[in-house]
């Protein structure tokens, strides 16, 4: 392996960890605070094993067995996308934060109850929840729209031309299963 691939990986491996640590620490601050008999340990190792499920199906499939590798392969796809989400919404709620310490947006006396922190996790789990179930109806519930295009074109003898598109194609094993 040269040295720029080696690079690369390390480069990949610390902004993909980071962002993981990043989103999982907040989903901890948030979650462990309400749940008391959840070990961080636990959580922690849990965790680990979904943010690394999608790449150690990539990398090592044919080290697992079949039947694991596609269960870690569809939890590793669901996060992805979950993961997408939370990058865009956890760093939001993070600016309000801060922005609100300097300049009050939201009452002091109903910031800092633990109720608006448990209230927004919600709010956050129930879109990104919908977002998942609607993506995943979409996926399997396929739209074809058909367009008659008019061309003001000469074409070498041509009487028809069909033109085909596809967009948004996630075919892979989350569409085979049903």
């Amino acid at each position: 392996m040269n040295g720029l691939m080696l690079l690369i990986i390390i480069l990949f491996a610390s902004i993909y960890g980071s962002i993981n640590y990043y989103i999982g620490l907040r989903v901890w601050q948030n979650l462990g605070s309400h749940i008391s008999f959840f070990n961080a340990k636990i959580y922690w190792v849990l965790f680990s094993i979904i943010a690394a499920s999608y790449i150690i199906t990539t990398l090592l499939p044919s080290f697992l067995p079949s039947i694991i590798s596609n269960r870690l392969n569809i939890i590793g796809s669901y996060w992805m996308a979950i993961m997408f989400y939370l990058i865009l919404i956890l760093p939001i709620i993070d600016l309000i934060r801060v922005i609100n310490r300097k300049i009050v947006i939201i009452p002091r006396s109903l910031s800092d109850t633990a109720n608006v922190s448990l209230i927004a996790m919600l709010v956050i789990v129930t879109f990104i929840f919908g977002v998942m179930i609607y993506g995943t109806w979409s996926a399997h519930n396929i739209k074809v729209t058909k367009y008659d295009l008019n061309i003001n074109k000469i074409g070498d003898n041509l009487q028809n031309l069909k033109i085909i598109m596809v967009s948004d194609v996630h075919l892979g094993i989350m569409v085979d299963l049903w």
